[in-house]
């Protein structure tokens, strides 16, 4: 419930000013409970007595002394709400007024105070315990000044007491975390490290920075893994190349057209791989050029489609253009969209066996446009498919000579015209895949 350090630092505003509350109330009672026994009592006992011994001295009696201090009370005021307690040597009430002047038992009383009369007579003053009994006196206003002052610097006090608390607890969270940080240990996570008790806040830091180690660390493998791919990739046109040209330069192979022509394949293949891969590097950074113009949808398919009808043609595929939608005008790259489309149609002549089909569909929505493109091939395992838009990935069972960037960059121009490709396959009944572009793009 109090995981947060917001939560935890409403109940500690919660718990401080309940403490707060507490501990004025009782240094209220305390210091007036003070004031009342050391200054009021003392002064209050001493007009009594003055009055009692006054009243004797002009030879008054004890049935009259009920008399003399009401009269003085109403002069000058009450010295207390409830009056206080005059008694004889032998308990016997005086003060206030009582006829059959029983005896009462004085020891129910905190303090007595005795009165010697001149006479030798002694007499006791019983003053009051009831905290309510006394009103304000002289010099009350300086006392109260005082109280609150004293209830001021107690409260700031234990106020700050647990506020230094509250922050070695955070500072204790934030400190591990630090801590654990310059150590970094690669194969452990934050947060299995941090105590249980930690505040939620640093909770959701380690875990962003376990998030970010591990986007690091993937990030890292796949760079180590593109550079082993890459020098793959670059082996084997460069042993071609460098073993024609050495032969030939030696002398054991003539120069000839059919030979010449193998080591410019090579070259040209070298210079696709060094092209995609430049795109590949552009589209991580958003940075791919487009040169947007405005087309029409079934021109384009159109296109797309006497494009790649002599390779279906010659792979003995079937190539079905479906475009039965009323066409619509879009903005694209024209020139990299038809790479897009010729090279999911390449795909799908590579796993759709003879006598196969391969559909190229075409159709639209309020906002998209939809370029699907479906065969009846083999199909992609459903372990393959999270991994099939990767560079490089070729599948776990790779056909034809490709360099697996085909589909990297499909997926990446098609993100550039801010559009998605998203792919759908079962094994042994076929693949399609869809590309949705969005009718209006910003022209360059």
């Amino acid at each position: 419930m109090f995981k947060t350090l917001r939560a935890q630092i409403f109940l500690v505003m919660l718990v401080t000013a309940f403490i707060n509350a507490v501990i004025s109330i009782a240094l209220f009672f305390v210091i007036n409970r003070f004031i009342i026994d050391n200054a009021y009592i003392p002064l209050m006992v001493n007009r009594y007595t003055t009055i009692v011994k006054d009243h004797y001295a002009m030879g008054n009696t004890d049935a009259t002394l009920p008399d003399t201090i009401i009269r003085i009370e109403a002069k000058y005021g009450p010295f207390l709400y409830n009056s206080i307690l005059v008694t004889t040597a032998d308990n016997k009430v005086v003060y206030p007024r009582d006829q059959q002047q029983r005896a009462i038992d004085t020891e129910r009383f905190v303090q007595r105070y005795a009165i010697y009369l001149d006479d030798g007579q002694l007499l006791y003053l019983f003053p009051s315990s009831n905290f309510s009994d006394y009103p304000p006196i002289r010099g009350f206003t300086g006392y109260t000044i005082g109280l609150v002052l004293i209830i001021l610097v107690s409260t700031s006090a234990v106020t700050a007491i647990i506020g230094v608390f509250l922050l070695l607890q955070i500072y204790r969270s934030i400190s591990q975390l630090v801590q654990l940080l310059r150590q970094h240990n690669p194969g452990k996570n934050y947060v299995t490290q941090l105590m249980p008790s930690i505040p939620l806040e640093t909770l959701v830091i380690a875990q962003a920075i376990d998030e970010r180690d591990h986007e690091i660390q993937q990030r890292t493998n796949m760079q180590r893994q593109l550079i082993a791919d890459v020098a793959h990739e670059l082996r084997n046109p460069l042993n071609t190349i460098n073993g024609y040209v050495e032969a030939m330069r030696d002398g054991e192979l003539t120069p000839t057209h059919t030979r010449l022509t193998v080591v410019y394949d090579e070259i040209q293949a070298l210079h696709r791989l060094i092209n995609d891969m430049h795109l590949l590097s552009l589209a991580e950074v958003n940075q791919i050029p487009l040169q947007v113009t405005t087309c029409d949808s079934h021109t384009f398919i159109t296109n797309v489609y006497h494009t790649v009808q002599s390779s279906c043609q010659a792979h003995d595929i079937q190539l079905i253009l479906d475009h039965a939608q009323p066409t619509v005008e879009l903005s694209m790259d024209t020139g990299r969209m038809l790479r897009v489309i010729t090279n999911l149609v390449d795909n799908a002549i590579r796993h759709t066996p003879a006598h196969g089909k391969i559909t190229l569909h075409v159709s639209h929505t309020a906002h998209h446009v939809v370029f699907m493109v479906a065969d009846t091939g083999d199909g992609i395992s459903p372990a393959d498919i999270p991994h099939i838009f990767e560079r490089f990935y070729r599948g776990s069972r790779p056909q034809g000579e490709g360099t697996g960037l085909g589909l990297a960059i499909a997926k990446a121009i098609v993100e550039a015209h801010h559009g998605t490709l998203t792919l759908q396959s079962t094994l042994q009944q076929g693949t399609t895949i869809t590309a949705a572009i969005p009718r209006s793009q910003l022209i360059k």
